[in-house]
């Protein structure tokens, strides 16, 4: 399967605000990459569960993991799959076509206590269905956005990907109306020409305060009072891209890789979470994914391309791994099935205590905690 970093090429985004990141919690991170980081010195309390394979369950590459209401959504961006935390399909959504119930795609989706909310970036249409799959009604909007987030349960935020500099790149809507209540640019106005959000990710609620993160960006945010402010600054290995490599002027997204990768910047930050012992996050060196932890007590880090999920279990590269959270509560990903199999032709898995996995096409799910 393809997984996060695989859409990289698809992705632009934004820099660096501000030169004074003297003002904000700094978290430094010095150079210490292991061969593998084992899932127990940075998860606890994970298990690992099977999707059921039915006729009406088959999961393409995942484009998104949610956990609400008891319940596992993923969405392969065709269709959106409900499933038990112990692995049983429960339903599948399927409306894909141009009537007023239906969708292209699934670009990106979000759960509440009592819907789902579908957004089509193709058609530029929100869908609403009951989490039984019943159509509530559906909304055209004027605006393209790449992906939305669900704010105390009746607001929605959109945040932009092609929106020129003269339209907002975030949008509050109220759920029921989607009438616009607040709209803003995440920085400043005259800084969002590479600042485009196309990842389903980019949020964490920590503390009940929503943080905002992205891939190629050092800097976390806060939203708060309809803006987003820089609260924190990760420098890695003290080879961040400086300010002027932002005030450049570049083609497209690969021109900054390159330009990145020659120059052996870190930058991050696609994944993100936070606990009360630890930090959690992705950036790329050398065109390399790597995962992080950092303690906050001692501020020592390990970083690794790889991590074993299973004692005897080869390690897997973080680039093939779909990872998903958005608040301190779960921490979720999924992997391909086959990861867990020593004979795969054989559905012999690498170990006993691995037997009640299957090996079905359906990528095995991970629900963990941070330590």
């Amino acid at each position: 399967m393809k997984y996060y970093y695989l859409f990289i090429l698809n992705l632009l985004i934004f820099g660096c605000q501000s030169n004074k990141t003297d003002e904000l919690d700094r978290i430094i991170i010095n150079k210490n990459e292991l061969d593998a980081i084992f899932i127990d010195s940075v998860f606890v309390d994970y298990k690992f569960i099977s999707l059921e394979d039915t006729d009406s369950s088959l999961i393409g590459s995942p484009k998104k993991i949610v956990l609400k209401n008891d319940m596992i959504f993923v969405s392969d961006g065709r269709y959106l799959f409900q499933f038990t935390t112990d692995g049983k399909h429960l339903r599948t959504l399927d409306r894909r076509g141009g009537g007023p119930q239906e969708y292209v795609s699934i670009w990106d989706f979000i759960v509440s206590d009592k819907e789902i909310l579908i957004w089509d970036q193709n058609s530029r249409k929100m869908i609403r269905y009951s989490l039984e799959n019943t159509y509530i009604n559906s909304y055209i909007l004027d605006y393209f956005a790449a992906s939305i987030y669900l704010i105390d349960n009746d607001k929605v935020l959109f945040s932009s990907s092609y929106q020129g500099n003269d339209e907002y790149k975030f949008i509050i809507r109220d759920l029921e109306t989607m009438e616009i209540i607040a709209s803003f640019h995440q920085i400043n106005k005259a800084q969002t020409t590479y600042r485009h959000i196309m990842y389903q990710d980019n949020y964490y609620v920590y503390k009940n305060v929503l943080l905002f993160h992205e891939l190629m960006n050092n800097y976390i945010y806060e939203l708060s009072n309809h803006e987003l402010k820089p609260v924190c600054y990760i420098d890695i290995y003290g080879q961040n891209p400086p300010e002027e490599f932002w005030e450049n002027k570049y083609d497209d997204i690969r021109d900054i890789q390159v330009v990145a990768q020659n120059n052996g910047y870190c930058y991050g930050i696609p994944i993100y979470a936070e606990s009360e012992n630890q930090v959690i996050f992705s950036f790329r060196r050398d065109d390399t994914a790597l995962l992080c932890s950092y303690l906050k007590k001692t501020k020592e880090s390990i970083q690794s391309d790889k991590l074993i999920l299973f004692q005897g279990v080869p390690a897997i590269d973080i680039s093939r791994i779909r990872f998903n959270t958005d608040s301190e509560e779960t921490f979720l990903f999924a992997i391909e099935s086959e990861t867990f199999y020593e004979d795969i032709d054989n559905n012999i898995p690498y170990a006993k205590e691995l037997s009640y996995l299957s090996n079905n096409g359906n990528p095995i799910i991970c629900i963990a905690k941070l330590r």
